[in-house]
């Protein structure tokens, strides 16, 4: 990611020096859309692994282990983000390690039916109304909760009976972008710019990979799962959008 943001910033200044840059930015504002564009999509490459039934391969490990990694990161952007002071009572959230047991006990009694994903809303959709409680970011609760009950020997059974859920708030989430307003030409242009540096991010990762001794086909296949950009730059925009530090359109733009 680091690398992602700092020859995407040198391509800028480059496009600007030469008089070709089609938009005008800030650089906190071109800052944001780089950091946003530096993300995979763990919706798109999960589906891809589950289609092709390599969920379980070494590539996919690799994939998903990057995928996690930037889905901290993601959390930590937001939390910082809003700009919340957390309170005293937040000290009393390093606790929640000590809740695993229970959580996989209170999972482990819910059986095999309804009560197994009304127990994973309540404990994802709880985790977030607990940290917003003491002025914690809710996305890191939710994160938190998720770690908690990854350790569960329901885990598996769980994610099963949530996935139509994930498929039912994903189409939501892309529908209500999408109905906020039509793209014009410029838009489509722009969009088409930002397309063309999807290879440049097939080129970092699959060195990257080499860099780190994977074997030439892993990091070929890896590089290729990421090379995609993540929803997570439309809630990134959205958030901008929200603390006026970026034009409404760009949110149109993204998506």
């Amino acid at each position: 990611m680091s690398l992602w943001i700092a020859l995407c910033f040198v391509i800028n200044a480059v496009m600007a020096w030469a008089g070709l840059l089609v938009f005008e930015l800030s650089v906190e504002q071109t800052a944001l859309l780089i950091f946003a564009l530096s993300f995979s999509s763990t919706v798109c490459v999960i589906k891809v692994l589950e289609d092709s039934g390599e969920i379980r391969s070494r590539q996919s490990v690799i994939a998903v282990g990057v995928l996690i990694i930037q889905d901290i990161i993601a959390v930590a952007f937001l939390v910082v983000a809003t700009g919340k002071v957390p309170s005293f009572w937040a000290l009393l959230l390093l606790g929640l390690p000590l809740l695993t047991r229970f959580v996989d006990k209170l999972l482990n009694k819910t059986g095999h039916g309804e009560l197994l994903p009304l127990s994973g809303l309540m404990l994802a959709l709880g985790a977030y109304a607990l940290f917003e409680l003491v002025n914690v970011k809710g996305d890191l609760g939710a994160l938190l909760v998720g770690m908690l009950v990854a350790t569960s020997s329901k885990s598996g059974e769980l994610y099963k009976s949530l996935i139509s859920f994930k498929d039912l708030f994903l189409v939501s989430f892309f529908l209500s972008i999408g109905l906020s307003a039509l793209p014009d030409f410029s838009m489509f242009i722009l969009a088409s710019l930002l397309l063309l540096l999807l290879p440049l991010k097939f080129i970092l990762f699959y060195a990257v990979f080499c860099v780190m001794s994977l074997r030439a086909r892993t990091a070929f296949l890896s590089a290729l799962l990421l090379s995609n950009f993540s929803e997570f730059g439309l809630i990134v925009a959205a958030l901008s959008i929200r603390e006026g530090l970026l034009a409404q359109e760009w949110l149109i733009i993204l998506a």
